[in-house]
């Protein structure tokens, strides 16, 4: 909880163009209309209302409007078909970064890996691998999951369950009066426990009895069907590196990275030493950098990436609160989709920035041209009111309209039915 509450209060929030817009560009053409007027009225005061009246048309003109509605309009819409897909995004600035993304970094466990079941042991009676799973039943870690859901929750009996304590690497418990403690080698250590190498690129479980040292438990990963698809589909959408950050041991993590396709892998880290490892990555990457991950000991992390991912099927409750966007269904192909989503958003934000202020500044240069002409030419020819209230009103439907585009987009309408309704797939 230290670690998510410095990390969270350590992320800076990225400001939106339109705030930016807005701070300057208002009280800009307020003061540039004001000076167009007064110096019309010092000038040329025999025609003093002419020069007034070319002052709020140019303030009609240069209503930003358009950009306050259509660019946080585009982001509105973004976020709309995203949770469509079951992306649940908790703010625009997140769509936003996700279209500069540089670096995507994965939790293993629960990420890439689905399920892990018990493949083996080096004492073959039952009562070890129980030993396993009732210590595990209160467990939030996804392979503390796993094994008890493999074993079967109705068939535990957790009155004879006490004390238990979810600890790094692992977790205690008494069971029947007994002290059981379970987990890796580090936290073998740490306990002081003598424990015998062991060769093999399954994850290792050791299990402690009242402390006496009772044997291992190998736990066997699923890596997930569509894991390898959306990296190969990351790298294509120009993502620099994919990384994967995991508390096991390195023959695990080779061997998951090399089947997927991840670029490179840190294994047998702590979740202090995965911030440290983003915090580093932050730093020497002029793009963003994406984290995902499911287990509370990824939160974290998550609050100190520039966007934090979790997959909120598999995900606990503290690394959803703490995530920035939320994966339902636990589907990694929807990051390819939500970062398609975001590059779309971005080039409707441009388009609508480039085109609204292309027509403000042809027709507000118009007004003036076409002011100063009469004045020197001494003719009256009066600026088209209909034309100043286009570049107001006109424009904005416009841009108004191309955001509402992202709606059409083609995963949002194959997600309904002729009738509206969501499809039932």
């Amino acid at each position: 909880m230290d670690l998510v509450e410095n990390a969270a209060s350590n992320k800076g929030k990225t400001e939106t163009f339109i705030s930016q817009f807005a701070r300057y560009f208002t009280p800009f053409i307020v003061l540039f209309a004001l000076i167009i007027a007064t110096c019309g009225i010092i000038l040329d005061s025999a025609n003093w209302k002419e020069w007034i009246y070319t002052a709020m048309e140019l303030l009609v003109i240069s209503c930003p409007c358009a950009l306050v509605i259509s660019v946080p309009l585009c982001y509105f819409s973004t976020i709309g078909v995203a949770s469509r897909q079951g992306i649940l995004v908790k703010g625009s600035n997140y769509i936003e970064a996700l279209s500069n993304v540089e670096n995507m970094v994965f939790d293993k466990t629960g990420t890439l890996t689905s399920k892990v079941v018990p493949v083996a042991s080096d004492i073959t009676e039952e009562a070890l691998l129980n030993l396993v799973i009732y210590a595990e039943y209160y467990s939030t870690h996804p392979i503390g999951i796993s094994v008890v859901d493999a074993y079967g929750r109705e068939n535990i009996f957790s009155e004879i369950i006490s004390d238990f304590t979810a600890v790094t690497g692992g977790s205690k418990a008494t069971i029947n009066g007994n002290k059981i403690l379970v987990g890796n080698y580090k936290l073998m250590h740490a306990n002081k426990i003598e424990i015998p190498d062991v060769e093999t690129s399954n994850l290792v479980i050791h299990v402690v009895k009242n402390k006496i040292y009772q044997g291992y438990v190998e736990i066997g990963d699923i890596i997930k069907e569509e894991a390898k698809e959306t990296i190969e589909k990351l790298h294509k959408q120009k993502i620099e590196k994919c990384y994967m950050l995991t508390g096991d041991s390195r023959t695990i993590a080779e061997n998951v990275a090399k089947e997927i396709g991840i670029d490179e892998t840190h294994s047998e880290l702590l979740p202090h030493q995965k911030v440290e490892f983003v915090e580093k990555l932050k730093k020497n990457s002029k793009g963003k950098t994406v984290f995902i991950g499911d287990g509370i000991n990824d939160a974290p992390v998550l609050a100190r990436a520039d966007v934090g991912i979790a997959m909120g099927e598999a995900g606990s409750d503290a690394t959803i609160a703490i995530a920035d966007i939320v994966i339902m269904g636990d589907n990694l192909t929807k990051l390819n989709d939500l970062i398609t989503l975001s590059k779309k958003s971005k080039r409707k934000v441009l388009q609508n920035i480039i085109f609204c202020l292309s027509i403000k500044a042809i027709v507000m240069l118009a007004a003036i041209v076409l002011a100063a002409f009469n004045r020197v030419m001494n003719t009256t020819y009066e600026f088209p009111l209909f034309i100043a209230i286009f570049a107001d009103v006109g424009v904005s439907l416009i841009a108004i309209l191309n955001s509402l585009l992202l709606l059409r987009s083609k995963k949002s309408k194959e997600m309904f039915n002729k009738k509206g309704e969501i499809k039932n797939e």
